[in-house]
This record gives structure tokens, C-alpha cells and sequence, in this order.
């Protein structure tokens, strides 16, 4: 009896606590200081800017048409990559998406378009100036593209997860009245959008004689993960203002924007190695020469 006892308290004691795994969670906010606050840090923005050549590399120097994406490439060796995609009808909220694959057609994209690259992203050839470079829908410039059967999407693909991503959006339109704009994040598995949340009209800037919608304007709109909670995709899908289910809008966007520690150089292995070393030389200086002192 004592045996068995024994027996079952060891198998007992071994049996591992396996964690609940930590829910997901993201916040959504349209404003650089609340992106901040909710990555805990500063962020650096992809906007051609010395600062960001610096991390990001020189802006574009002309003007790029039919591009099936664009990538860009941090200091930290962080890729991103942008796409224009027609997303599917079929997806309408998490429950319903099925998950994608940049480039590809398939699950929530109904199918691929190209981009234009240009130097003053204006969003339909509007008079909009965002003075930095960026990305127009390819219909944007005339040259086709959008199938006009779906919505229309701004589609960033990351080659490792991010702990938050914001962007302007220029003349992107979301309204409650008709069709809201939302933003689809994900991260890791394919098959489904990890969170999806509508564009709340009440939120955009309203730079224009519409009112709150985004027509013919600039809006930043930013996602962020909660609690150590990650990405490596995020969508933005159009909405519109005047009742045509979003079929026949288009997009621009720019100052793609990141937390610092993501896209920041980080110091080489031997240089951490040698700051450790140099402090541990002059400490131990330190100490003989205190030493001598107390001796003499």
C-alpha cells in the first residue's frame, strides 16, 4: 500500500502544467502618440525623411508602374512588402475569412492587382498632398487593375511577426451610412484572420467638405498587439460613401509607420560582447587601482 501511495504521488508530481495559450489581442487607434502608447515606444515611419532613409533606405527616385508588389527593407533586415489585392466578397468578418496568402489568390483575396509607385501618393489623381513617397491602386493612375466586382484592399505582408504597423490612408473611405472600411489582422496561420475590426467613421479627420468619410483625404489608422500579442499580415479593406458596396473605389497610402525596435539596427553580437568586456576591463581596473590606494 505504501508502494502504490508512493507510486501515484511521483506520477503525480511529474505530470508538466501545460499554460493556457494567451489570447490574442489587438487595439486599433488613429493617431501617432496612441500607437505609441499602445507599442510602449517610439515608432519610425517609412517616409523618405533622412531619418527613415537612414533605417529604410533612399524613397523611391521615380515613379513605378504595373508593380505586382513593392518591398522594403529595415535596417534590422525586417522585410515588408505591399500589395494591392480585390478582397473576397466572402469574407466579411473573422468568422467568415478563410485566410490569405500574399500574392496569391485564394481564401479572403478574390484576386491580385498591381501597384503604382509614385512620389506624391494623391489617392484617384485627386488634389490631395501628402508630401512623401508611397503607393497608389494601380487604378488610381488609369492603367486597370480592379476587377470592380469587389473591394479593393491595401494588403502588408511582414517576413517576421511586428508589434504594431499604422499608415495614412488617402482618399480611403469608410462610412457608416453605407459601407464601413475595416482592417483584417493576422498572424502565423493561414486559414483564418486573427481579428477584424470595422473603421469607425467618428474617428477620421473630416478635411473636407463630405464630412467624416475619407473622401479626398489623409487619415492614420494603426493596429497594435496587446500583450506581447504579434503580426506578420494586415489588410485594409475600402468602404465608400455613396452606396456602391465599396466596387468602385480605389486607394493610396504612405508614412508606413513601425515600433523602433523592429525596424532599428540591432548591434552585432561581438559588439555587445565588447561593451561587456570594456566594462569588465574597467571595473576590475577600477578595483587595483583602489586597491593601490589602500595599500600606499
Amino acid at each position: 500500500m505504501k508502494l502504490r501511495k508512493l507510486l501515484l504521488a511521483t506520477a503525480v508530481a511529474v505530470i508538466p502544467f501545460v499554460a493556457a495559450a494567451p489570447a490574442k489581442a489587438f487595439t486599433l487607434s488613429y493617431d501617432v502618440s496612441d500607437f505609441e502608447t499602445n507599442i510602449g515606444e517610439t515608432s519610425i515611419a517609412d517616409d523618405g525623411s533622412t531619418n527613415s532613409n537612414a533605417i529604410f533606405g533612399a524613397q523611391p527616385s521615380s515613379d513605378i508602374a504595373n508593380q505586382a508588389s513593392y518591398p522594403r527593407t529595415a535596417a534590422s533586415g525586417l522585410n515588408y512588402t505591399i500589395y494591392d489585392i480585390n478582397f473576397s466578397n466572402s469574407t466579411t468578418n473573422q468568422a467568415t475569412s478563410t485566410g490569405l496568402t500574399p500574392g496569391s489568390a485564394g481564401g479572403d483575396i478574390a484576386s491580385t492587382s498591381n501597384l503604382y509607385v509614385e512620389g506624391d501618393p494623391n489617392g484617384v489623381g485627386q488634389s490631395v498632398n501628402a508630401s512623401y513617397w508611397g503607393i497608389d491602386s494601380q487604378d488610381n493612375n488609369g492603367s486597370g487593375g480592379e476587377d470592380n466586382t469587389t473591394r479593393n484592399a491595401l494588403l502588408i505582408a511582414f517576413d517576421r511577426p511586428v508589434k504594431g504597423f499604422g499608415v495614412d490612408l488617402i482618399d480611403f473611405e469608410s462610412d457608416s451610412a453605407f459601407t464601413e472600411g475595416q482592417v483584417y489582422i493576422y498572424n502565423g496561420d493561414a486559414n483564418q484572420a486573427d481579428a477584424v475590426f470595422n473603421i469607425d467613421t467618428a474617428n477620421w479627420s473630416g478635411d473636407n467638405p463630405n464630412g467624416k468619410n475619407g473622401n479626398r483625404a489623409i487619415n492614420f489608422i494603426n493596429v497594435a498587439g496587446t500583450g506581447g500579442t504579434t503580426f506578420d499580415r494586415v489588410a485594409f479593406v475600402l468602404g465608400d460613401d455613396n452606396g456602391g458596396n465599396a466596387l468602385n473605389e480605389a486607394w493610396a497610402a504612405g508614412n508606413f509607420r513601425f515600433a523602433a525596435s523592429d525596424v532599428e539596427q540591432v548591434p552585432e553580437p561581438l559588439t555587445i560582447l565588447g561593451s561587456i568586456a570594456a566594462i569588465g576591463f574597467g571595473t576590475a581596473l577600477r578595483k587595483k587601482l583602489l586597491g593601490a590606494e589602500a595599500a600606499e
